[in-house]
């Protein structure tokens, strides 16, 4: 196995970690917190899948630009659930609609499936980014 394939398993362990630690306490977590385990969850799902169609050279982008709008609008109704500001919770119900718009025009005008959508993941991020300093406040 050369270096380079070493190194891209490493993100493995720490996503694995995450969902076990996350199934392991599942019970007695919040709501908000049991979405995230079952996203942590799918996370593994999805690298391991990512992982496996590489091995073999199968292309897997397209699978990854579906699932970051997955993962995009299940951290959003993590956050929704958590946060008590009704017009942050009505931020986020334009997200919801704004996101797979966003995933749509770039998918099929801009970069493709061919592609990783860079641009579609950097908004999706940022949102996120402006929920977490809303969550902090």
């Amino acid at each position: 196995m050369t270096t380079q394939k070493v190194i891209s398993l490493v993100p493995m362990l720490f996503i694995t970690l995450a969902a076990i630690t996350g199934a392991s306490g599942f019970k007695k977590f919040r709501f908000g917190v049991k979405i995230m385990v079952v996203a942590w969850m799918l996370v593994l799902l999805v690298e391991t899948a990512g992982h496996i169609t590489g091995f073999f050279k199968i292309r897997n982008l397209w699978m990854y630009n579906i699932f970051f709008l997955l993962w995009f609008l299940t951290i959003a109704f993590a956050y929704q659930s958590v946060l008590q500001q009704n017009i942050m919770r009505k931020v986020i119900t334009f997200f919801y609609f704004l996101l797979p718009l966003l995933f749509l025009i770039n998918w099929l005008y801009l970069q493709g499936n061919k592609e990783l959508q860079s641009l579609f993941f950097v908004t999706g991020g940022c949102f996120i980014i402006f929920l977490s300093l809303l969550y902090f406040q």
